[in-house]
């Protein structure tokens, strides 16, 4: 939290990302050139599954703080539960659940598409198109549904939180 003017924010976590994605990449490929992935053999398997268990296990935590928009500590209770009490349940259950149901249209949904698919050259559309349904189904009900996503909008300034920029940050929507 070093960026302490609200217009340089958005900025700057941009190119964080994009840094930490190309440092990714590039030692990706250094580790690949250099077949130091086999190393991996070497670690107990129990070992391997528990460190990926436990990094889908924060993965999810996170995503979960992020939807309901209080913090969570240990593993999924909140951090404040004052502000937890104020949560609506029913929209907190409904914001969990279509996050479990895009998580898993994706995870179980996307394999089994592509493998029925026979045509080598469907199958590099299927994957990208199925990353993009969910945010083409958001904007088709944003539509629809005749929302507002201006800065005084009604998705604004109602939960989830990470719908909600900040009044004074330069870059969003001005209403019409």
């Amino acid at each position: 939290d070093g960026v302490q003017e609200p217009q340089k924010k958005v900025p700057t976590a941009m190119l964080t990302i994009a840094t930490i994605s190309l440092l990714t990449g590039g030692l990706l490929v250094f580790i690949s050139m250099t077949k130091t992935s086999v190393y991996a053999l070497q670690l107990p398997y129990p070992v391997l599954c528990g460190f990926l268990g436990s990094v889908g296990l924060l993965l999810m935590r996170n995503a979960a703080s992020i939807l309901v928009g209080t913090k969570l500590k240990w593993v999924f209770l909140p951090a404040d539960w004052d502000k937890a009490a104020q949560l609506d349940p029913v929209l907190v259950a409904a914001q969990l659940s279509m996050g479990f149901v895009v998580a898993a249209l994706l995870l179980q949904g996307v394999p089994r598409l592509k493998a029925k698919i026979k045509n080598p050259k469907a199958k590099l559309v299927v994957l990208p198109c199925c990353f993009l349904a969910p945010l083409l189904v958001f904007f088709l009900v944003v539509l629809l549904g005749d929302f507002d996503l201006g800065a005084s909008g009604s998705l604004r300034n109602s939960q989830p939180p990470w719908l909600n920029p900040a009044s004074e940050w330069k870059w969003a929507p001005k209403d019409l």
